[in-house]
């Protein structure tokens, strides 16, 4: 099974999404170097697609889809971070989790988002 590092990053209730050649919204990331830790390889994905770099990487969980083991991490960055798409992203884009329905986001990201957000809903009911 493949593995991949994938980001979530959030801004002011935002995520980031990110489109690829194909036209598919994702989130970002990508598969590890040979010997490469996958916190550092989800640091490195999120700057070469989208310039941000993250204050801070913490890992959530996995997530195996149909062909791919996802090793997904939280990116913490600025407020006033400004995402530019680069390599092979053709756009980037902070999405309200209500407009996740209007992207062709697969399966696998929208569980991983749902997954996301569910646990964020929790930890906010827990406190009040």
């Amino acid at each position: 099974m493949k593995q991949r590092a994938t980001v979530v990053c959030m801004q002011k209730g935002r995520l980031l999404l990110v489109v690829n050649r194909r036209a598919n919204w994702a989130l970002p990331g990508g598969k590890p170097g040979s010997g490469e830790p996958l916190s550092l390889t989800a640091a490195r994905e999120l700057t070469e697609e989208t310039a941000l770099g993250a204050v801070r990487m913490n890992f959530l969980f996995r997530f195996t889809g149909r062909t791919t083991e996802h090793h997904v991490f939280e990116a913490l960055v600025d407020d006033d971070a400004v995402v530019q798409a680069s390599r092979e992203i053709v756009r980037c884009e902070w999405v309200s989790p209500s407009e996740m329905a209007r992207t062709n986001a697969s399966p696998t990201t929208l569980a991983i988002v749902d997954r996301v957000l569910g646990a964020t809903r929790e930890a906010k009911a827990r406190k009040a």
